[in-house]
């Protein structure tokens, strides 16, 4: 089954006191790539705090010492697994450079061809170098796409130019000239000279654009109607499809897993007590001695533990009930009818079971951990559940 590429936008005002929140309204998401700025992260805030095992997660977070900051900027792209991703490049803002920029290419296929997509997530604070970091910016995005010419482009983020007035044209949106205006000037010249569009016209409270979506390849952009995290009310979270792409749909990758309840243990003791350890202690170096002991013990349960292919075709977590799934598959369908037919009844409809759904996540998930904290002292299996069920989705 194949369908459009689907991109998430927002900009989370940090994530640090977030991270729950964030990762339960992740395990209902499907986008195939997900692009957050002004994340805040800090390197004691792993991947799987937010993000379950679906995504690959690529952060460009802050040095908030080299900047003697306590917060703000950072910039995020997650990508569905099942999609080649190449090229990473982190451009994380210093004392010079107030910006946070990521990029990465992802290898598709348009039309039965291949294809490059080159994906870029920004964030361009308000300061005294914005103007000067933009250009750099468009100077390095215009070589790109000189050097990689059949190469699709996206590039989202906050670029903070309320300055910047756009119109609706026939399939994107019009810079209006305003001129005496460095930045609209410089963001105009750029558009023109690489063939962009920019494709957001979702207001904000104060009827700008701040997040701006450029691409040369069409784009549809809407508002999300479920963002991840509560919105700002300066950038509203955006849908962006890409419409000349097609892929295949969200599936979890098969993974090997180790049947120890198959194995041999009489033949896995003998060959443990047939091992002279004395060759570990042979090595001066602690590293070097653990490194050949886990070489060894890697080796016999390689060689003597059975394992098979697992394809895991439930991609719901294992605290939900079914009763919370059947939401979950209604959901859309009445968000479909409501796009199709702009009927107030349909979306009624929509907006209630994505607050019901909200609210039976958050019993399952509570009735979840209620259940393990009461019965992990009787049953250590329990524990071992826990921890499963935490690496499949966290």
């Amino acid at each position: 089954m194949v369908s459009k590429i689907a991109i998430l936008y927002q900009n989370v005002r940090g994530l640090r006191t977030k991270t729950s929140e964030f990762f339960s309204n992740i395990l209902n998401c499907e986008h195939d790539i997900i692009c957050l700025t002004e994340t805040w992260l800090l390197p004691g805030i792993f991947d799987s705090e937010i993000f379950d095992s679906r995504y690959s997660v690529y952060r460009c977070d802050r040095n908030y010492n080299e900047r003697n900051d306590k917060m703000g900027g950072g910039v995020l792209i997650a990508v569905r697994n099942g999609l080649v991703v190449k090229d990473p490049v982190f451009l994380p803002s210093n004392d010079i450079v107030s910006c946070d920029v990521f990029s990465l290419c992802v290898a598709l296929r348009t039309k039965g061809k291949p294809v490059n997509c080159r994906f870029f997530c920004c964030y361009f604070p308000q300061s005294g170098s914005q103007f000067q970091d933009q250009l750099n910016f468009y100077e390095r995005i215009s070589e790109l796409v000189i050097l990689n010419p059949k190469d699709i482009f996206l590039i989202v983020g906050d670029f903070n130019v309320p300055s910047a007035i756009w119109s609706p044209s026939s399939t994107s949106a019009e810079l209006c000239e305003n001129i005496g205006n460095s930045m609209v000037n410089a963001m105009s010249s750029f558009m023109s000279l690489n063939n962009f569009s920019q494709y957001n016209l979702v207001s904000n409270i104060n009827n700008r654009q701040l997040d701006l979506v450029f691409s040369n390849s069409n784009c549809r952009v809407m508002r999300c109607e479920t963002p991840l995290v509560k919105e700002d009310l300066h950038h509203p979270t955006l849908d962006i499809m890409l419409i000349d792409i097609k892929i295949s749909s969200f599936l979890s990758p098969p993974r090997i897993v180790k049947l120890f309840h198959k194995a041999d243990y009489k033949i896995i003791n003998e060959l443990l007590a047939n091992i002279d350890w004395s060759v570990i202690s042979d090595y001066y170096d602690i590293d070097t001695s653990v490194e050949k002991f886990y070489y060894i013990i890697n080796d016999i349960i390689t060689k003597n533990i059975p394992s098979k292919v697992v394809v895991d075709l439930s991609k719901y977590p294992a605290w939900y009930s079914p009763v919370l799934i059947k939401i979950i598959k209604e959901k859309p369908k009445y968000h479909k009818k409501w796009k199709m037919y702009d009927n107030y009844s349909d979306y009624s409809t929509f907006k209630l079971l994505r607050d019901r759904q909200k609210r039976v996540e958050k019993t399952c998930y509570d009735n979840y951990l209620d259940f393990a904290e009461n019965n992990i002292l009787r049953n250590s299996k329990v524990f071992l559940d826990i921890c499963q069920d935490q690496t499949e989705y966290k």
